[in-house]
């Protein structure tokens, strides 16, 4: 449970670090559109978990038909999974661009002025 927590918290820091340096690149090309971008850059590792999980369904024994019903809760629940992960990790990726645009880019335009 421990290991589990500690790579919960690295996935975090890790969509927040990522989501905070592709929006100061996108500030410094002076596009100030960062809100949906960071939201979907945090986000993306949901897209990567729903392939890891059409790969892992490929290897599923699936007795009758491609299409069988445990294929298809299977690949149901994975999406919610994958939309709530969507929804957590693009929530901290935007939170933390908005932190880092209020806290250092402010402090960098009182300097300024």
């Amino acid at each position: 449970l421990e290991l589990l927590l500690l790579v919960f918290f690295i996935l975090l820091f890790t969509c927040a670090g990522i989501s905070i340096m592709f929006t100061f690149y996108q500030i410094c090309r002076e596009d100030y559109r960062w809100w949906w971008r960071s939201f979907n850059t945090g986000g993306s590792i949901a897209f990567y978990i729903f392939a890891f999980s059409l790969a892992y369904a490929k290897r599923l024994d699936v007795q009758d038909s491609p299409f069988s019903v445990s294929l298809t809760l299977y690949l149901g629940y994975m999406g919610l999974v994958c939309f709530g992960v969507y929804l957590m990790t693009g929530t901290i990726g935007m939170m933390s661009s908005f932190w880092f645009n209020d806290k250092v880019l402010g402090s960098l335009e009182k300097e300024v002025n």
